[in-house]
Formats: C-alpha cells, structure tokens, sequence
C-alpha cells in the first residue's frame, strides 16, 4: 500500500490550528472542528497535491456518554492519486449540527440524507434535508446506541394513530411547468413493485408526453438494519448479513469484511486462502455480471440471450455449490480462513464448466453486440461525464466505461491480484452500450483470474493458526479439550480484537464495498458500517433519464445495476 503520511503532512501544514492527524493501520485520518468543514473539504478537492474528489461515504458513530456525542466520519478517495482519507467531526448531543459539504460533492446529498435519518445529525444548507429509508412519522433514529431493536413503531395509513398525510411525505412537490403543447405535466409512479425495478424502488416520473422532465428516485423500502443487527452480534455473526447485501455475488461481499476484521486484529491468511478467495469472487463476479446482462436483455424483449445467461450463470454456479455447499448465500469466507478447503476434483469442473459458460458468452453476445435495435436502444443512453460521476461517488463498471480506470484490484491491490495478469476493461463513452461492453469484457477477465488462480494455486493451509481469530477444525474439537476449550470462548464471547478502527474497500461486481469498523475491544463491532455501491450508483438515475424519453429508463436503471439489499442496507 502507498504511504499516506504526505497527505496528512499537506492537510496539517495547511491547517495546522485546525486540524490534528493519525495513521494507524497504515489509513490516515484527520480531526477538525465542524464550522470549517466546507473550507477543509473544498482544500481536499481542489489542492492538486492531493484531489480528494470522491465522497466513498459519510456516516456517524453513536459515543454515548461521551461529549460531542456523535463523531461524523467522511471517507474520501483521490481518483487521481489513488490514496485515502477519513475526515472526523464532533457534534453535541442537544444540538448535532453541522454544515453540508454538497455543494463540494453532489453525491453528499443522500449520505447526509442517511446520516441525518439515522443518527439525527442535521446538516445545515442541505437542498432536501428528509428521511431517506424510514417514513418522516418514525419516531426516533435507529443507529443510536439507546434506541431499542425491538421499539415498534406507530402505523401509517387511515387506520394510524394520530394524523399523518400519507401524500405529503410519498411524493415530492408538484413540477409547475408546462408540456410542450401548454399542457400539464403528467406524472407516472413506478414501482415499488415493479419488474423493472429489480427491487424495492420507486421512481416518481414528471413526463411531457413520454420525455422525462423530472425524477425522484426513493429507496428505503426494503431497509434491512444491516448495521444494527451486525453490532448486536458477535463478530463471525455479521457474516451471513453480509451475504444478503449483494446476494448476486455474496462472496465478494464475505470477502471485504472478513479482511476487515483481520486488518482490526493484525492477521494474513495463508497463500492458498488468498488464491481461494479471489477466485471465489470471481465466479461470483461472473454470476452477478451474467445476470445483468441477461435480465438486460430481457427487459428490451431478447427473451433468448437471458436464457444463454441464465444457463452460464447456472454453470458458475455449480463451482459455487461445489466449494461450499451453497449457491446464493454462501456464507464460504471466514474470518482468519474459509469455511473449506477446494473439493476434490474442482480443478477438472472449473476448467469444464467456464469453457461452456464463455461458449454461452459468445452466444450472447453475437446476439446482442450488433443487433440494430439493442445498439438502438442502448447507445447515448444514461450517459453522464465521468467527472459527474466521481463527484457522485461512483465506482465499478458504470465509471470505467465513462473512461476511468478504477479497478481497486489493480489501484489498490489486495489478497494476490498483484501476481495475476488480467485487463481493467474501459469504455469511451459513458453510455448504456459502454457498461454493457464493460461487464462483457470483464466476465472474460474473470474467467482469466481464475484460470491463473488453478494454474498457480499452492499448497498448504487455509485458515490461520490462531484460535483468538479461527475457530478450530470440529475434528479437533470433538478430540483435543484445548480446542474445545477455545471454540467455546469463541461462541459465547467472540474473537476481541484491539481498540481501533479499520476500513477496507474491495471491488465487488458493482464498484468498491467498503467496510468501516470500529472495535471497542469486545468481541461485538461497536460500529459496523458497509458502503455498498448499489447506494452511490443509484443517486445519479436521476440525472441520466432526465430529457430522455419513458422507455430509456429501463436499460439505465439495469445498467446500473441496483441491488436492493446493498442499497437498502
């Protein structure tokens, strides 16, 4: 990893009254006093030494009876450089305010919007400051370490207890604008449930006829308390969570976590695990890519080249299977380890089962790639300039094929991506057409890793030797009194890492999940936060159907790709 002490050495010789600095975990933080936020953020954009111009993500951690109560933390990414930063501010309890920085980043808006809904962390200046997952009426914020899990909430609709405007709260203000011919604009609510949407999203559409005016994208509607539930729990315990965030490639998701809670206790798993893990990922990068793909297709009526995806993504999935006895949540990673060794026989299966799912590939492809009306329907479509899409915090295939090419595997290596030879596929455009390109190009890539990964795989262990991080094997527990001495001060106290914080970023199938984790030295997670692209990528919808017409929303709304577990986390 690159040295991040120049940039705390710029930052502080900058604001040296302002700002104080650490580098712990080889990640550098810094420290300042909420009223000069905005002047500290605009620096860390614009100063060409360091060019922080992508918000990862903003989120707050609850120090109950500690005052300033609330800590803010923004993660930042330099596109250019490639180096990190978190930034940290303190707000009081009785009055938790502090200024927007979205007029430095746009993609501030729905992380403030987040923040503010579950920590009550007001945001002073910000355009459309409203609960983002949960109803205005909810009562209370979540996060907040004296709020109960089991605290139930009072009912909206007409047989509510008490008033509440069911419209005011759902819609957002009438356009007053005229249509073309002077008429009235018309507006279309689609979804929450719809097939489209691929999830529990709706858009609220202003239309002129059938071009788009004005959108309003609203999640929240499948809100899954991803981030109580893991501080709940022990440790080990949040793995399973993990998997239902992303759950077209949970292995990715196991993946970043696991790492992070390894980085908190100071830990590398063996070689073998680290060949295991990435090629894992990437057959789930491989069944999440052919599902987009597919579904695609599908929802621009190729009814064939879903079947050819469905088919390769059946295919990848058997490997899946193969490895850990499950197909969808998988729940295969573990922290300091796996859950299993590589089956025997799995080499001859993988190399069987990808030579017929690139096969299917091709076949997709040769029925999409030139057809007249899916290049139609497609190309200039959803495009936004990639500098746009920074600002938004976008990641994954939607900013390369904008032309960035911001692969953490490749920026930022981890596990034994360094010692493999694979291509960051790119695109020139920005369109609909480039992220398709992109994740065909990239499903290729994948099967290259994991090729490289059979051929150079060592032998060896795959978990560590550590029975504070491991569990042992049960047919050492069922024999040796150590062993089941440690499983169970596992199971009922959990591994205690040391006090301190951690984040880890990956790149999963849609762009970087991050994992922000802080230890009060316990065997729970104090703080457990997962930044998952699908939230990030899904801001900007917006913008890219705004001017075009009705039907285009649908293939950019696919390309993006939406999770609705890892958005609605």
């Amino acid at each position: 990893m690159a040295d991040r002490s120049p940039v705390l050495d710029r930052l502080h010789g900058q604001f040296p009254d302002l700002v104080t600095v650490d580098l712990s975990h080889g990640e550098a933080s810094a420290r300042t006093v909420p009223e000069r936020l905005p002047e500290i953020a605009r620096f860390l954009r614009d100063d060409p030494a360091l060019r922080f111009d992508m918000p990862l993500d903003i989120t707050a951690v609850d120090y109950i009876g500690q005052e300033p109560r609330f800590e803010v933390v923004y993660h930042l990414y330099s596109t250019t450089h490639h180096h990190r930063l978190r930034l940290k501010t303190r707000v009081p309890e009785h009055n938790p305010t502090l200024p927007t920085v979205t007029p430095i980043w746009v993609g501030a808006n729905w992380l403030e919007r987040e923040t503010y809904d579950m920590y009550g962390i007001q945001f002073a200046g910000h355009p459309d400051l409203r609960r983002i997952y949960l109803y205005e009426e909810f009562q209370g914020h979540p996060l907040r370490k004296d709020y109960p899990k089991e605290k139930r909430q009072p009912l909206i609709g007409p047989d509510a207890v008490g008033h509440a405007d069911r419209y005011s709260t759902d819609l957002p203000p009438p356009v007053h604008e005229k249509g073309m011919f002077g008429t009235e604009l018309m507006r279309v609510q689609l979804g929450p449930s719809h097939p489209a949407t691929h999830g529990t999203v709706r858009i609220v559409l202003d239309l002129d006829g059938e071009t788009i005016v004005h959108a309003d994208v609203q999640v929240g509607f499948l809100h899954r308390g991803f981030e109580k539930e893991c501080e709940s729990g022990y440790y080990y315990q949040a793995i399973p969570y993990t998997d239902r965030l992303n759950y077209s490639s949970a292995i990715l998701c196991n993946v970043g976590y696991c790492m992070a809670v390894e980085k908190l206790f100071g830990v590398e798993v063996p070689p073998r695990c680290q060949f295991i893990r990435v090629m894992a990922g990437e057959l789930a990068r491989m069944a999440d890519h052919l599902l987009c793909v597919g579904a695609t297709s599908l929802e621009l009526n190729a009814f064939t080249p879903f079947l050819y995806g469905l088919q390769a993504r059946e295919l990848i999935w058997d490997l899946v299977d193969a490895v850990c006895g499950a197909r969808v949540t998988s729940h295969y990673i573990r922290i300091g380890g796996l859950s299993a060794d590589l089956p025997s026989g799995f080499a001859e299966l993988a190399t069987q089962n990808l030579a017929k799912a690139l096969k299917l590939l091709d076949d997709m492809e040769r029925l999409l790639t030139e057809n007249p009306i899916f290049r139609l329907r497609m190309e200039g479509v959803g495009v936004l300039p990639a500098q746009e899409l920074i600002a938004y915090g976008v990641t994954g295939p939607l900013l390369r094929a904008a032309g960035i090419p911001l692969d953490l595997r490749r920026a930022q290596p981890y596990l034994v991506y360094d010692q493999l030879d694979f291509d960051v596929p790119i695109g020139s455009q920005g369109d609909n057409m480039d992220r398709y390109l992109v994740r065909i190009a990239e499903l290729r890539q994948s099967a290259r890793i994991i090729e490289q990964c059979l051929r150079m795989m060592p032998d060896g262990p795959v978990d560590v030797d550590n029975p504070a991080v491991r569990w042992p094997a049960k047919g050492r527990v069922f024999t040796r009194m150590e062993e089941l001495i440690d499983q169970f001060k596992m199971v009922t106290e959990g591994p205690k890492p040391p006090v301190g914080e951690v984040y880890v970023g990956t790149e999963s199938a849609n762009g970087e999940i991050g994992y922000f984790l802080v230890s009060d030295g316990s065997g729970k997670p104090y703080k457990c936060r997962a930044r998952t692209p699908s939230f990030s990528n899904t801001q900007p919808l917006a913008r890219m159907i705004q001017g075009r017409l009705l039907a285009d929303m649908v293939p950019t709304f696919d390309m993006i790709n939406m999770i609705g577990g890892e958005c609605d986390r």
